[in-house]
């Protein structure tokens, strides 16, 4: 997939956002509804040592999950599904930076962290009810909401 690609006759993509293990996130627009989104799409490795069909399904699973964890902490899930070769999930798309980008101004007032950790264990509480396991818990991870939280 590259910028300009677009996913089930409806997400166009923009730019990447970030690039993980097993997929990529893509800012996109959903050109049905006029309005930003990130989809994430699967980038099986099929040199990885589970087989792609493994991946697949653990992507299919994730987004499953994913789906069922409300919370205001937790992106939310719009649409997944597949367009070809590609499964995709289409995430609510978040403004702010990541925790890695703040951290990288200097460390945050314990004021700052308290909430930052109490809301970061708020929302894997929920997912972790959902029956997801994050397995990726890190700064690059984890959004703020542009407000200094």
């Amino acid at each position: 997939m590259r910028a300009g690609d677009l996913v089930a006759g409806r997400y166009r993509l923009g730019g990447l956002v970030g690039r993980g293990g097993m997929a990529d996130v893509w800012e996109a627009t959903d050109e049905r509804l006029h309005r930003s989104v990130a989809v994430k799409v699967l980038r099986p490795d099929p040199e990885a040592p589970e087989p792609v069909a493994v991946a697949r399904q653990r992507f299919d699973d994730e987004a499953r999950l994913a789906a069922r964890s409300i919370h205001p902490n937790i992106v939310t899930v719009f649409d997944a599904g597949a367009d070809g070769d590609h499964a995709y999930l289409v995430m609510e798309r978040l403004g702010g930076e990541t925790l890695r980008d703040r951290l990288g101004r200097g460390p945050l007032d314990d004021e700052q962290a308290r909430r930052l950790v109490l809301d970061v264990l708020a929302a894997l509480e929920v997912a972790h009810g959902a029956g997801v396991v994050h397995r990726d818990i890190k700064p690059s991870n984890v959004l703020g909401d542009g407000t200094g939280g």
